[in-house]
Parts: structure tokens; C-alpha cells; sequence
């Protein structure tokens, strides 16, 4: 029984190596309480809060519908991950994350690559929810990703 639980295990593995993905990278930690202070910063000083990937995708009752409905029209897996988790769940989110990567990003793997789309640098020159929609779609199709 043990050596079928590790088969699966490992066929369900590396089934999500070969599937493509988009992973979203934010530049904000988990938690209940990192969540409560990112609120509040967002609010109290929208300007200076430093995950421009949040502030165009949430407002202050949650995700954007907008944004929710734009995600949901992927065909495939869409993941999101807090700069300080994504290490420590590198098997969950299946992208290699260094040091030298700076959230705010996305990347996506396909046929088990990984490749960053979009980089910090880009991601919070974006001044709202439509030109990271765009940049995104353009990336995509850059890449041949959807197809």
C-alpha cells in the first residue's frame, strides 16, 4: 500500500511538471496578519505600497471582478504566490525561484519551462487593470502560450 501511495504521488507530480501554467508572484507575504497591514497600507497610502501586481488586481473589497472574470478565461492553471511562500512550496507552485527574481512577476511553464513574461520592472510601470491585461495578452502571444 505505501509503494501505490508513492506511485501516485509521483505520477501526480510529475503530471503537473508537464502542465502549463501561468503563476502570478506577488510582492506581499501570506498570512492573516501580512494581509490585515497590506489592507491598511493600500488604504492609508495607496502610493508608496509596494506590490503594484495587488494594487491593480484587488481593491478594498477584495479581487476585481473585472480581473476574476479576465482569469477565468484561461484554459490553463492559474496560480498565485506570495514572495515568501513560493520557496517553501516550490513543489506546489512548480517554478524555480531564485533570489535574483523580483516580485512583482508572472511567468509561465510550458512543456516543463519556465519562462518570466513579466518582470518587476514592467509590472509597476502598469497603471491600471486594462494595461496589465494587455501586456499580459501580448506576452502570451509572444510566447505561444494559449495556442
Amino acid at each position: 500500500m505505501k509503494y501505490l501511495y508513492l506511485i501516485l504521488s509521483l505520477s501526480l507530480i510529475l503530471s503537473m511538471e508537464s502542465e502549463n501554467r501561468i503563476v502570478f508572484v506577488y510582492n506581499a507575504k501570506s498570512g492573516i496578519i501580512n494581509g490585515i497591514f497590506d489592507y491598511v497600507h493600500k488604504f492609508v497610502s495607496p502610493s508608496t505600497y509596494s506590490c503594484n501586481l495587488c494594487s491593480l488586481t484587488y481593491d478594498n473589497l477584495g479581487k476585481k471582478n473585472e480581473w476574476a472574470n479576465y482569469l477565468n478565461k484561461f484554459s490553463v492553471n492559474v496560480i498565485f504566490a506570495y514572495k515568501d511562500n513560493i520557496n517553501n512550496q516550490k513543489d506546489a507552485f512548480l517554478i524555480n525561484y531564485s533570489d535574483s527574481i523580483q516580485p512583482p512577476c508572472v511567468f509561465i511553464v510550458k512543456d516543463s519551462i519556465q519562462i518570466e513574461i513579466i518582470n518587476s520592472i514592467e509590472m509597476n510601470k502598469l497603471n491600471n487593470l486594462d494595461d496589465l491585461k494587455v501586456l499580459l495578452n501580448n506576452r502570451l502571444i509572444e510566447f505561444n502560450f494559449l495556442n
